[in-house]
């Protein structure tokens, strides 16, 4: 809800056309949510890893390691945007300006596996930020997907930015043609 108008999320919007089919989705969603509430602790630069609980502490320990190696610049971490003329919202898991030798700002997502919507998903952030940030636009062609796992290691995969931005932009007008048909 922004200024008494709901808007869908991205994942909403993304879900509608590429549904969840794995299982154990409510575990996988509170250990992402415990997740992404670590990153901004580590973020904040008060994250207090004794109180971690044991079953999180790999996942944790994997975020600690990618923000050790890559020194991420965060501008942004779980911050809710939305886009009024695009009719969404989103909340990218972090908006960096550098990694390492990477320069250039650019969103970041954090996941527990790959997955192929994530590019989507990096798209819509991107556009929506753009929205709301005009000085500091996403100036990257790159999104990142931060996948973490329970063994304390991570991956990062690189996911092209104006592919992502298009194909929301795609998914957003299929939604618009099957409501119109809808009589919505």
């Amino acid at each position: 809800m922004h200024k008494g108008v709901y808007y869908p999320s991205q994942t909403q919007i993304i879900s509608a056309e590429f549904p969840y089919t794995g299982s154990d989705r409510e575990i996988l969603r509170w250990r992402g949510v415990y997740r992404h509430d670590a990153n901004v602790a580590i973020v904040d630069g008060d994250l207090d890893f004794d109180a971690v609980p044991e079953d999180m502490k790999g996942g944790v320990e994997a975020l600690l390691k990618f923000h050790a190696d890559y020194g991420p610049n965060v501008i942004a971490c779980e911050l809710p945007l939305v886009h009024p003329a695009w009719g969404y919202a989103c909340t990218p898991d972090m908006i960096v300006r550098t990694m390492k030798s990477r320069v250039g700002v650019a969103p970041v997502e954090i996941k527990s596996s790959w997955m192929e919507t994530v590019r989507i998903q990096l798209g819509a952030q991107a556009i929506a930020w753009d929205e709301n940030f005009e000085a500091m636009r996403i100036s990257s062609d790159v999104g990142y997907c931060l996948s973490i796992r329970d063994d304390g290691t991570y991956r990062l995969f690189e996911h092209d930015l104006n592919e992502g931005r298009a194909d929301f932009a795609a998914l957003l007008r299929i939604q618009q043609l099957k409501a119109r048909r809808n009589g919505r």
